[in-house]
């Protein structure tokens, strides 16, 4: 990417983290759910992509954007333990489980509301303390994937190809152990899965 792409891209993740800020200030909590949860999950799209996953076979567009969030952070969470690409990261596998729960409040309070528009004000107030979580996980991501983005820039090295083929289970978008790249890792010369 060249600076002018690099800008604009940074000005529109601008403009988009601005819009969150201003739709909790006033008050507008499910529309920052909302674009909480599209941040993160675009993110967590573009973290996937760094680290290589998912593999060749799932790259295509369909089928990428068919595996939900929590996918993605399962497939994340697997990689934690891979301790020079996370050392420094404060993206830990409890912050996970609470990204993954907060998704699962979300999903629940946005179709209970579709079901039943009545339940509008007492989900509002649900919603505003997930809403100014979300904003919190939202900057998290967006920063994991800037130091991921120099980590690779710097040491491309620790990151390889990811494997040929995998199939991801459509009803429960599961990825499989053999969906999971292998990365080099700095720990006694080992490559682990």
């Amino acid at each position: 990417m060249d600076t002018e792409q690099r800008k604009k891209a940074q000005a529109m993740h601008k403009d988009f983290y601005d819009k969150i800020n201003l739709a909790i200030e006033d008050g507008f909590y499910f529309e920052a759910y909302i674009r909480e949860y599209n941040a993160m999950e675009a993110r967590m799209k573009v973290i996937m992509g760094i680290l290589g996953m998912p593999c060749e076979v799932c790259k295509n567009e369909d089928l990428t954007n068919a595996v939900g969030i929590g996918t993605k952070l399962n497939c994340l969470r697997s990689f934690l333990d891979n301790k020079p690409l996370f050392e420094k990261s404060k993206l830990t596998k409890k912050v996970l489980r609470e990204i993954n729960s907060w998704t699962q409040v979300r999903n629940k309070a946005i179709h209970r509301l579709y079901y039943n528009p009545e339940m509008y004000e007492t989900t509002s107030r649900q919603i505003k303390e997930y809403s100014v979580k979300g904003k919190e996980y939202v900057r998290l991501i967006y920063n994991e994937t800037e130091r991921l983005k120099r980590l690779k820039k710097r040491k491309p090295e620790l990151f390889i190809d990811s494997p040929s083929k995998c199939h991801v289970n459509k009803e429960t978008q599961a990825l499989p152990e053999t969906c999971i790249p292998v990365i080099k890792t700095v720990n006694e010369g080992s490559v682990t899965k």
